[in-house]
């Protein structure tokens, strides 16, 4: 298994053990009860091959939904516990996290659409 697969595995495992959160690994495609999760998209880069194998890096999107634009709170808190855990899990101190909590109407219904981007170098 690829370095990459394994740090998405274990980000993956992270956000299914979350108490009270509703987690899908892709975005639902049926209507979902708010707040939920959904783990997205991934990207890596090679560094360069050593010796001891290939270093890089990747980058790992987890989307965050909610439906009530005056709980941004609950949202902002719900985005905490997960850069804490993977800061946790991945033994790092979170300089490589990234947050915006944007507004977003794709389904009719106002969201408040977070996003959370953790670089992992490996």
């Amino acid at each position: 298994m690829t370095p990459y697969t394994r740090i998405y595995l274990e980000i993956r495992r992270v956000l299914d053990n979350l108490n009270g959160i509703d987690f899908y690994s892709s975005r639902p495609k049926e209507e979902v009860g708010y707040p939920f999760i959904y783990l997205g998209e991934q990207f890596k880069q090679n560094n360069r091959i050593h010796k001891d194998g290939l270093n890089g890096s990747t980058q790992v999107t987890i989307h965050f939904y909610h439906n009530k634009l005056y709980e941004r709170g609950t949202l902002a808190k719900m985005m905490g516990d997960v850069e804490e855990a993977l800061i946790e899990v991945f033994d790092f101190n979170g300089e490589n996290i990234t947050v915006q909590i944007i507004n977003e109407n794709i389904t009719g219904v106002e969201l408040l659409h977070g996003i959370l981007e953790i670089e992992i170098n490996y």
